[in-house]
């Protein structure tokens, strides 16, 4: 994650001297990029969901509509906390599922070696 985060500021700055304000947007910026990529391969069926991104873990799942609290019911209120906590359970589910399941089929870490 280092690696990729050092390869976009280099990409970006290159030789330019940026003042500290500069620096915290661009790192804002490079932060957004990272995570913005998909944790496993996009599925090229139309059908199904898109890619899990780590902002998805970050920002929560947003919704489509905001409640206004003066009109809105305390039923409405409970259902629609259940619709989130279901659709933070699928998004750990689905994590669990692609990610997690890529992983362990491609290791990318060494292999733990005997003391010579």
């Amino acid at each position: 994650m280092i690696c990729i985060l050092k390869q976009l500021l280099r990409k970006v700055v290159k030789l330019a001297c940026v003042t500290y304000e500069e620096m915290v947007t661009l790192l804002c910026k490079c932060k957004s990029v990272v995570n913005g990529r998909p944790l496993a391969y996009p599925c090229d069926d139309p059908n199904e969901l898109r890619a899990i991104k780590p902002s998805d873990f970050i920002q929560g799942i947003k919704g489509n509509e905001t409640v206004d609290l003066d009109i809105a019911d305390a039923k409405h209120l409970r259902k629609r906390i259940r619709y989130l906590q279901n659709l933070r359970c699928q998004l750990r589910q689905r994590f669990q599922k692609e990610y997690l399941a890529e992983l362990i089929r491609n290791p990318k870490l060494p292999t733990k070696r005997h003391n010579l």
